[in-house]
């Protein structure tokens, strides 16, 4: 295991926010390390400093963990140069602070290509490319720019590790040693025995019971939960998680559509301690990602290891990653095909063969086991090198 080292991770996501591999990373490295990690997606200015009353630049989340916000010095952080300079300044500061640290060994861990200019910040950091989405977007000039971010990350950091077989295929056109690791999965989380409110609106809807859990955003295929539902009015639709505003924008006239359908229900901002319970209340779980989109497609959900700990049957879009874990996940890619994979099981039951392998599955990719491997790849490089 990584052991006595100071590890630097730019997060990209609010601490909280329901796609936590950032956070569930720097809580698992902070266990055996110094580990800073650095919101890099909303720093402060001078601007939000005067009107917030009381703000924490630095907090320490654990023993060993701290979460710090860059004060942007800079004024006009609007620019993406002027912001780039603000963010270069914070880390070189960062540097000098952490320099007579004493540690056996630093790490730079970099989950974004667009930050890659940090690399040449931390000469003396071993680089890590930790790849767990695949980037797109659909402005062109955009797209290119990621693309050439990628590439230089890829060609250029010490490691690469690529947590699905589609993630390591597409980056081995830069590099042939990607190193495919486990995904990351919260096992200490879905081994909680904490137990719903009474008062819970779960208890009150009508089985059988088809969710999803996750942020209700851009990702989802509105059009298929909406056909989805329509057709079967007497199974109920249990969608969990926050409505993220941010990420709704040209999506709001369908989820008010799908708000308007009797069998759908809402539930949001849960405790994490209690999606154990929340997720045993379905019958079945849904992955219903628009797959139009690059980024759905050629992801690698966590959700799928959280639903196959808890031995449940999963149907969801072609997602390429999950092809491969058939039949424990059944694959459908429009609404009939939807209801005939729910029909089937809600009629023949779930195996119990299927449901071993599934939580078996999900341990194989934990957190821990997939940090011990990365080590493992360090531990043999550095060896080499003595």
């Amino acid at each position: 295991m990584i052991k006595d080292k100071i590890i630097i991770i730019p997060f990209h996501l609010p601490w909280n926010w329901t796609a936590d591999f950032e956070r569930q990373t720097a809580l698992t490295l902070s266990q055996n390390n110094f580990v800073v990690a650095v919101d890099t997606h909303t720093p402060l200015t001078l601007k939000k400093i005067l009107k917030i009353k009381k703000y924490h630049f630095v907090e320490k989340k654990q023993k060993n963990l701290y979460f710090v916000k860059p004060l942007c010095l800079l004024p006009f952080s609007k620019f993406k140069f002027i912001f780039k300079m603000n963010l270069s300044l914070f880390f070189l500061f960062l540097n000098l602070f952490l320099i007579f640290r004493r540690n056996q060994g630093k790490i730079l861990w970099l989950f974004y290509p667009r930050l890659i200019f940090l690399k040449y910040l931390f000469p003396n950091y071993l680089s890590v490319y930790d790849c767990v989405d695949f980037f797109t977007s659909e402005d062109k000039q955009e797209f290119q720019k990621i693309k050439d971010d990628e590439k230089k990350t890829v060609k250029t950091v010490d490691f690469v590790f690529a947590n699905s077989k589609v993630l390591q295929k597409d980056k081995k056109k830069y590099r042939q040693n990607i190193n495919l690791v486990p995904q990351g999965f919260s096992l200490d989380v879905f081994k909680s025995t904490q137990k719903l409110p009474k008062n819970s609106s779960i208890f009150k809807l009508k089985k059988p019971i088809i969710g999803y859990i996750g942020g209700i955003n851009h990702r989802l295929d509105y059009p298929l939960l909406i056909k989805l539902a329509r057709k079967n009015p007497k199974l109920t639709f249990l969608l969990v998680g926050p409505l993220q505003k941010d990420h709704l924008i040209g999506f709001k006239k369908q989820l008010k559509e799908l708000k308007r359908i009797k069998n759908i229900s809402f539930l949001e901002n849960q405790p994490r301690e209690l999606l154990t319970q929340i997720i045993n209340s379905f019958d079945i779980c849904l992955i219903p990602y628009d797959i139009k989109q690059d980024f759905n497609k050629f992801c690698h959900p966590m959700k799928i290891f959280e639903y196959f700990y808890l031995k449940k049957p999963v149907v969801s879009t072609p997602i390429e990653e999950l092809k491969r874990f058939q039949p424990y996940v059944k694959i459908a890619d429009n609404a009939d095909k939807f209801s005939k994979e729910i029909k089937k099981i809600l009629k023949d039951g779930w195996s119990k063969e299927y449901a071993q392998k599934q939580r078996e599955l999900a341990i194989d990719n934990s957190w821990e086991n997939k940090i011990k491997e990365i080590s493992l790849v360090l531990e043999e490089k550095t060896k080499k090198n003595v």
